[in-house]
């Protein structure tokens, strides 16, 4: 059974920041694939995200069991991207996962995502502002968003997401709770210390800010 509730983002009460701040202190490495916790992790997919999956399987409140039984079901090898492959994928993705993925031969972003709720689109509003901040010239690379609750397919613009796409102006200013945790490749879902570091990042930007004004 997929849970999905532990990543380990929840260490004490969750304070509010201003957007300005997270996105100041926000600083994640680029890459054509990313997995999105539950929690906001966001970290770099080296190769396929499948295969995070099944390196890792406890990191996704998944068991070994579980990942190769699928395979066996579908009658594939493990970590092939199959049949198998799509069903815990698509299972990963309902329990409030979002998988993202740049297609440089097409120039588009697939984005995968259970429901498009306000958390998911604080997420990807933040991943969109620091993509376009490294990448100024994909103002107009298309990114296609599917819910699969509702396998609703939408189109937008990259640039669009950082617009009033996602968040509305009021929203882009309100002190938000929501934000992306930067992990390494080599960092795991249930490390803490990413968590810790952002938080204390924050904190310790927020008290210069003060100071300063």
């Amino acid at each position: 059974m997929i849970e999905g509730l532990n990543d380990g983002y929840v260490i004490e009460p969750i304070r509010y920041y201003s957007r300005q701040l997270i996105l100041q202190v926000l600083d994640f490495e680029m890459a054509d694939a990313y997995w999105i916790s539950i929690g906001g992790k966001i970290r770099p997919v080296t190769t396929t995200h499948i295969e995070d999956v099944v390196k890792s399987p406890v990191s996704f409140d998944l068991t070994d069991k579980y990942v190769k039984d699928m395979y066996k079901k579908h009658r594939e090898k493990l970590g092939i991207e199959g049949k198998a492959r799509d069903e815990i994928i698509r299972a990963l993705v309902l329990t409030g996962r979002t998988r993202i993925r740049y297609n440089r031969d097409s120039n588009y972003y697939s984005i995968d995502v259970g429901k498009l709720n306000e958390k998911v689109r604080e997420y990807l509003f933040e991943w969109a502002f620091k993509t376009l901040e490294a990448y100024p010239d994909r103002q107009t690379t298309r990114v296609v968003i599917v819910e699969f609750y509702t396998m609703a397919n939408t189109l937008y613009l990259l640039g669009d997401l950082v617009g009033e796409a996602l968040l509305s102006k009021k929203k882009q200013q309100d002190l938000v709770m929501h934000y992306l945790i930067p992990l390494k490749r080599e960092n795991d879902f249930l490390d803490t210390g990413p968590s810790s570091r952002m938080k204390n990042k924050l904190q310790s930007t927020e008290i210069t800010s003060d100071n300063v004004g």
